[in-house]
């Protein structure tokens, strides 16, 4: 049980505030200090274990991003023929990569590394519910984008962005915070808008598969080297020109398409475990409400 739901009937007001002399005044089960005493002694310890329990899991969906990105890294840097020939890349995070693989800077393979539209080109009282989405950091998970249906714009305001308009095969890119995340954009999301706080790149043919791109920038030596060299002092910040430098290893068409289909394969297990893991800690902490609603009550 939600304590929110136990107070609601004491919420007035289009802010949901509870009135002091109406707290004040509610009633509440007492009783005798003993049993209060064993109740909270009780309650301590069911928390205790419940938090352990809690923390345990959160290290082992730790572990398990740790194994998929070891996965990405290890095919994106090696591919997947273990006796193939190395040589030195001369890029420290990359180490040595197959003979026959290139090294191209993103700007190299690409047709456009565009920053999302200025504030004053887009504004939130412009926004409306049920438009054309418009596509920022938060928006980026895994991979894949998930809009808001509140941050969304008409039609007529699209025209203005045209520049901005996403196509089918583009990678955005946070270029705020939590730098390296990124995704790809499929059919579905053809049209949407890059927004302010993202960017979206976009590729020369028979260079970059764009899959391949994204599991590559998203891993997690990509994000440490933005980190490191991006600009901003309270927040990382990447613009169109560090993005452009960044280099980056370039196996064959054929070659980048089954390093994503490998990746994918393996990483899918560690997914359904991690998406089972945090399935179980929303578990938990619903029963420890529950439990101290229940003998609280």
């Amino acid at each position: 049980m939600d304590d929110r739901k136990l107070l609601s009937p004491l919420y007035s007001g289009l802010r949901n505030t509870i009135p002091p002399g109406r707290f004040l005044g509610t009633k509440t089960p007492q009783p005798p200090l003993d049993e209060q005493t064993a109740i909270v002694r009780f309650l301590d310890h069911a928390n205790g274990q419940i938090d352990k329990a809690i923390r345990a899991k959160k290290k082992l969906i730790s572990l398990l991003n740790e194994e998929k990105q070891a996965i990405i890294h290890r095919a994106v840097t090696r591919g997947l023929d273990p006796n193939v020939k190395l040589k030195p890349s001369g890029i420290p995070w990359l180490g040595d990569i197959p003979k026959h693989w290139e090294i191209v800077t993103v700007g190299a393979a690409t047709t456009m590394i565009q920053t999302g539209p200025f504030g004053s080109q887009l504004h939130s009282h412009e926004y409306v519910t049920g438009g054309i989405p418009i596509i920022n950091p938060s928006h980026l998970a895994n991979g894949r984008i998930t809009p808001s249906q509140e941050i969304t714009i008409s039609e007529a305001k699209v025209c203005e962005l045209e520049r901005h308009k996403l196509r089918t095969g583009d990678i955005v890119v946070a270029r705020r915070g939590e730098l390296g995340r990124c995704a790809l954009v499929t059919s579905a999301e053809d049209g949407w808008i890059c927004g302010t706080g993202s960017l979206l790149i976009r590729f020369k043919h028979s260079m970059f598969v764009p899959a391949y791109f994204q599991k590559v920038f998203s891993s997690r030596y990509v994000s440490d080297l933005l980190s490191l060299s991006s600009i901003g002092a309270t927040m990382a910040n990447l613009n169109a020109g560090m993005v452009a430098r960044l280099r980056m290893p370039l196996p064959s068409e054929d070659e980048q398409e089954r390093i994503v289909r490998f990746i994918e394969e393996n990483n899918q297990i560690a997914e359904h475990a991690i998406n089972r893991t945090e399935r179980e800690i929303s578990l938990l902490r619903e029963f420890r409400t529950r439990l101290t609603a229940d003998v609280v009550t």
